[in-house]
């Protein structure tokens, strides 16, 4: 599919930015933690919330009990 005549990648949705497609293969598909996030991705823990924040909201991943967020999509 094309959007303005530029090929859409299948694997990258085109409203979340690199950094959060980064974030996401960070998390994989299991219960994660904003410590493991920030270890992995060596972003501050506010910038990573920030981002789980928006991710959430997007419907990207949920949040569970414990902190934990885990990838929807």
């Amino acid at each position: 599919t094309t959007r303005s005549g530029v090929a859409m990648s299948a694997e990258q949705p085109p409203e979340l930015a690199d950094d959060y497609m980064q974030l996401l293969e960070y998390m994989g598909y299991s219960h994660t933690s904003v410590d493991m996030l920030v270890e992995t991705s060596g972003l501050t823990p506010a910038v990573v919330s920030s981002m789980l924040l928006q991710l959430e909201l997007k419907g990207f991943i949920a949040s569970g009990p414990g902190g934990l967020y885990n990838r929807l999509k």
